[in-house]
């Protein structure tokens, strides 16, 4: 005993002695989200460990990535982190060197130059194509149909999750399935629901491990609603936890009883509000207290962090002509008041918006729209697109802002649509085409698909 003892003394002696005069190494290299051969461009993250503690200094001064992008860095024990601060590319190959010239606590410097490469995935989007099914394709990916059902009432896209959840509603005033169609395992779940009523405003928090809705709850009897008519349902919101399976009702109504509709902020952890009065509201999902932003017709979208917010205005201050409002803490008209703007995106680093407009001549027109692209900086028109013949509308950037997606009608469709359309109303053609544009020429690309209801998946 007392020579085994002896033993592993005199190596601990040995490794502490010699532990100065062992070069470092790099142990591992992943990323957050995906692997290194299919890695997501949002919310991404690159983890180096390391064999032995590092001086954190020498690290950050000797790691290179191409092709370059911003991003911060942290250590937890031996391992440090790379966060981009805007979102990858997609389909970009990335090469990440760490030179031998980085130094552990003891000066001891690596045997050579390590260098990784990992690739982001492929673009990839989803849409309704014209049997009303939802179509997952891409770039380099053949159309795949995810459903067969016919009766999409509403879907969104669930990053976290790398799923596409959906309303599924076989007739109006039916009761509303909820589904989700795993984009990894190409599998699709059917999620209890035991509410037996119409479902609609689907929302998705920032852990993508609870859904949000409405819900229209028959009553016993007749009633009144909130604006004093009969009905036969009283609304309420209820939220869905996808991993404990549980459902309860939210406090949201409790907050604002004379609520309308709700969003969640990109970041995931705010609700945004509409209420009776045509209010918008923001107010954290944990609880707490609310902040009321003013009266503005729609929110519309956020950049990914929640810093920017965009709404659409149509208010007495400019002479009730629609416009888009950026909200950054303070509210920045974006448009001109002699001009009709509709369907907002921004972009999902918030340096740009896209839009559609109404041209100064849109009384002799059948309700076609253009669509622009400005800079937020300087408001400046980087893209604008219009023809006679054709609508183009509700636009949407890429993640990283490569792309302009852009759903075309035909003129000939809209002889019955000659007011402004909302995202998520019926008041436009059942059919549209699907076009694209390379941001940095503008040029359209040599390919479009047949389709509505486009959403970029990464």
């Amino acid at each position: 005993m007392l020579k085994i003892n002896l033993f592993f003394f005199f190596l601990t002696v040995c490794f502490i002695f010699l532990a100065p005069f062992a070069k470092p190494r790099i142990t591992t290299v992943e990323v957050k989200e995906g692997t290194l051969h299919n890695a997501e461009t949002l919310d991404q993250q690159i983890k180096i460990t390391f064999s032995r503690p590092m001086d954190e200094k020498s690290v950050a001064q000797n790691v290179e990535v191409s092709p370059k992008f911003e991003y911060s860095t942290s250590w937890a024990n031996n391992t440090f982190f790379m966060t981009p601060k805007l979102p990858l590319v997609s389909g970009e190959h990335y090469l990440l060197t760490v030179h031998k010239n980085v130094q552990d606590i003891y000066q001891r410097e690596l045997a050579q130059d390590e260098k990784i490469t990992f690739q982001t995935k492929n673009y990839q989007f989803v849409y309704l194509n014209r049997d009303n099914q939802l179509t997952v394709s891409g770039f380099a990916q053949s159309p795949q149909v995810i459903t067969d059902k016919k009766n999409i009432k509403e879907y969104q896209v669930n990053r976290k999750k790398h799923s596409i959840v959906y309303f599924d509603q076989p007739t109006d005033e039916g009761e509303t399935n909820i589904f989700s169609y795993d984009l990894l395992t190409q599998q699709t779940t059917q999620i209890p629901n035991q509410l037996h009523a119409r479902l609609s405003n689907l929302q998705i928090d920032g852990t993508g491990e609870q859904l949000y809705f409405i819900a229209d709850i028959p009553l016993d009897h007749p009633d009144q609603d909130v604006n004093g008519d009969p009905t036969t349902t009283q609304a309420k919101v209820f939220h869905y936890d996808l991993i404990t399976h549980q459902q309860s009702e939210s406090d949201l109504l409790q907050t604002f009883p004379t609520l309308v509709r709700f969003w969640i902020t990109p970041e995931g952890n705010t609700f945004m509000v509409n209420d009776l009065s045509g209010e918008l509201f923001l107010r954290a999902i944990s609880g707490g207290k609310s902040v009321a932003l003013g009266k503005y017709s729609d929110y519309r979208d956020g950049d990914f962090r929640g810093d920017k917010l965009i709404f659409i205005d149509s208010s007495q201050e400019y002479n009730y002509v629609q416009g888009i409002i950026l909200y950054d803490g303070s509210t920045t008209r974006m448009t001109d008041v002699s001009e009709i703007a509709a369907t907002p995106f921004l972009s999902l680093d918030g340096t740009l918006i896209s839009y559609s407009f109404v041209p100064k001549n849109s009384a002799e027109t059948a309700g076609q729209e253009g669509v622009k692209v400005i800079n937020i900086a300087n408001k400046k028109t980087l893209f604008e697109k219009y023809d006679s013949q054709y609508s183009f509308e509700l636009s949407k950037l890429s993640a990283d802002n490569k792309y302009l997606a852009v759903e075309e009608y035909n003129k000939d469709q809209l002889n019955d649509f000659v007011h402004i359309r909302k995202y998520g109303e019926p008041n436009k053609p059942d059919q549209a085409k699907i076009i694209f544009f390379d941001v940095q020429s503008w040029r359209p690309l040599p390919m479009s698909i047949e389709g509505k209801e486009f959403r970029w998946i990464n």
